[in-house]
């Protein structure tokens, strides 16, 4: 792989559990958080929370805020912050999409002249960058589809990922596709070829 991926944090990667005792007991007087009201007060704001862990902070910021966001690469740490948050509505935790398709998919993520994020496929036949500032493609007109050489595995790496099966395989009869929500909330396909018959 090439270009920047996570860098494992060892106390949360490694020890979640510790990593909330740590910051239980880091500023029970709430000085720390005082503090970041007074640079800039979150009340009625969207909040970005870049590299939320388990989440710890994300029901705080929720408790005044008009929406907060989790991002997290590390999936284990995904699938804790999401179940901590599960009845906020107000509140979303996300997986880095890049870091979701490197996992589910072998993808090379590097980074573009320009600065931007961006992948190549494992064939090297199909690049592109991932695009921020834009509503997820929750609801998609042409449907892209991952070619894939097993569609049973693929599926089972997008929910190990963080993401979700929309349309299990056979969904589209004679073909052997599915579809998936990636944790950023976008919709794609995977497609398998139809084993040849003789």
């Amino acid at each position: 792989m090439t270009g920047p991926s996570a860098i494992p944090s060892p106390n949360i990667w490694d020890s979640p559990e510790v990593y909330e005792l740590e910051n239980l007991g880091v500023d029970r007087a709430g000085v720390i958080e005082t503090a970041m009201r007074e640079v800039q007060d979150w009340a009625g704001q969207a909040v970005l929370d870049i590299g939320c862990g388990t989440g710890f902070h994300l029901p705080r910021f929720a408790a005044t805020a008009r929406t907060v966001v989790g991002v997290e690469p590390h999936p284990p740490l995904v699938v804790r912050a999401r179940r901590r948050v599960a009845a906020l509505p107000s509140v979303r935790v996300v997986q880095a999409s890049a870091a979701f398709y490197r996992q589910v998919f072998g993808w090379s993520i590097r980074t573009r002249g320009d600065g931007a994020t961006a992948f190549d496929d494992t064939t090297g036949q199909v690049s592109g960058a991932f695009v921020t500032g834009r509503p997820a493609m929750s609801q998609p007109g042409p449907l892209v589809y991952v070619m894939v050489d097993d569609a049973e595995a693929a599926c089972r790496a997008v929910t190990d990922a963080g993401g979700e099966v929309v349309q299990a395989i056979g969904g589209d009869p004679g073909e052997v596709t599915a579809r998936f929500r990636d944790p950023g909330g976008n919709v794609f396909g995977i497609y398998q070829e139809p084993p040849q018959t003789s």
